[in-house]
């Protein structure tokens, strides 16, 4: 269903049927027959609530769906599925569904199962409780599940692989014309450009196109700007590095984006590259760590983890209990100095030719806390305070007297033979359009620009500036 298109092509429809029974009536031809007010009045009135709708679909995801979409009563005949996040910091989102093959038990045949993309996670759809659940990791084990493993195998690598996703930060960069348009789609921008046209046929040449060319430029270091914050975020994302994982029984070189949960890890500090910075969650099993986690706390003080070889084997992790914390290596952070410990090593785990410490892949990708941080940044919801609300009752409140005037002026200036019609309905829609004032878009976009330039000397970029 398109309800931003085909409703409007009957209403146009009907409103060209009633102006030709008109002049039918009038016994004369269309083309030079006045049409009635109503009529013409809807021709701008339909066009400009149909723009407004279809930019709707861009402004507002659950207006994306009322329009464009229907629903369905069974998983197997949808194809896109609309999320509700529970996190008032989350915006709501509209994912594609696939299909994911997850790791299957014992000799049984590996089944695929609907699944969708939201937010850099991915979601399950299980059968019996007829919901999506996200992917497990293995983060609530007891602590001698975590000893007592000796790597992946090469089945469990694919496996693993298709379910979790590769060991990467992708932050997205938008081309510069996608971003543009994405500007331009904007709800100011768009009052401003029918302002533009208004203006114009009114004969205001010169101001319309220079206010044109103004808003363009404006729009376009708008856009300038957020390329670059978001090259700087994903240059913060550090450079994937090869790192020594145990498979098939013995230490290879891997690289970083290789890393998947479940996988042996040696843990050392990089000598020849200072910076590089812990590639994944890793939950330490013996020796201990010093590592700085300024990156995600902001504190400076580097953090001591220690192995789990001293916990009990029946105790389960919980990542998120301070006691445990201490034993995890957070991905993101740098590894400051690692002391093994080769008398807990665990058994069946050869030394590592680094002489560094083990630890176990908890979490890969935008599942580590680093790439909570980054979902965080990229997946911010907009938050509308009080001010907003005030400014939009303002506009309500401004709007109804525009009505009212225009309304006015148009059913008494309809009557007056004397009056152009055509600049009778420029001058009602003058009206209706200084509710806001015209100049405001553009303060914003310098507001705006002024404001990037003058956060970017703190040191802090922004990489979403209307949000």
């Amino acid at each position: 269903q398109r309800l931003d298109a085909w409703p409007f092509v009957v209403l146009h429809l009907i409103n060209l049927a009633i102006y030709v029974w008109e002049c039918t009536l009038r016994g004369s031809t269309p083309p030079f027959c006045t049409p009635h007010l109503l009529s013409m009045v809807a021709v701008p009135v339909l066009g400009l609530l149909q723009l407004v709708v279809h930019l709707g679909t861009f402004w507002s995801v659950e207006f994306k769906v009322i329009c464009t979409m229907r629903k369905v009563a069974s998983v197997t005949a949808a194809t896109h599925v609309m999320v509700f996040p529970k996190k008032a910091t989350e915006k709501t989102g509209l994912s594609p569904l696939t299909y994911t093959v997850p790791p299957s038990h014992g000799d049984e045949e590996p089944r695929a199962v609907r699944s969708f993309e939201f937010h850099k996670r991915r979601y399950l759809w299980d059968a019996d409780k007829k919901n999506f659940n996200k992917v497990q990791l293995p983060i609530s084990n007891t602590f001698a599940f975590y000893l007592s493993s000796t790597g992946l195998s090469p089945r469990a690598v694919d496996e693993s692989l298709g379910l979790h996703g590769s060991n990467s930060f992708e932050v997205p960069l938008p081309s510069f014309l996608d971003m543009y348009k994405e500007q331009c789609r904007q709800p100011f921008f768009v009052f401003q450009i029918v302002c533009v046209c208004l203006w114009s046929m009114d004969d205001n040449w010169y101001y319309s196109l220079f206010t044109l060319a103004m808003l363009l430029l404006f729009e376009g270091t708008v856009v300038i700007s957020r390329t670059r914050n978001m090259r700087l975020l994903r240059d913060m994302m550090g450079k994937p590095t090869d790192v020594r994982v145990l498979r098939n029984g013995r230490w290879q070189m891997q690289p970083s984006t290789t890393l998947l949960p479940g996988d042996l890890v040696s843990i050392a500090r990089n000598k020849h590259d200072p910076d590089a910075v812990v590639p994944a969650d890793m939950l330490l099993l013996n020796g201990t760590v010093v590592s700085n986690e300024a990156i995600l706390t902001g504190e400076a003080t580097p953090q001591q983890k220690t192995s789990v070889s001293h916990r009990g084997g029946g105790e389960e992790l919980s990542i998120k209990k301070g006691e445990d914390r201490m034993h995890v290596v957070f991905g993101g952070t740098r590894v400051v100095q690692a002391q093994p410990d080769w008398e807990a090593l665990p058994p069946g785990v050869p030394r590592p030719p680094d002489n560094g410490c083990v630890g176990y892949v908890l979490r890969n990708g935008f599942n580590t806390a680093q790439g909570k941080l980054v979902r965080t940044i990229m997946f911010s919801q907009e938050q509308a305070g009080a001010a907003s609300r005030d400014s939009a009752i303002l506009v309500v409140v401004l709007l109804c007297f525009a009505i009212a005037a225009a309304g006015y002026v148009l059913y008494h200036g309809w009557h007056d033979p004397s009056r152009s019609k055509a600049k009778l309905l420029l001058n009602c829609s003058f009206i209706l359009a200084s509710v806001v004032p015209p100049e405001l878009p553009m303060n914003l976009s310098l507001a705006v620009n002024s404001s990037l330039q003058s956060l970017s000397f703190l040191g802090i970029f922004c990489t979403e500036p209307f949000r």
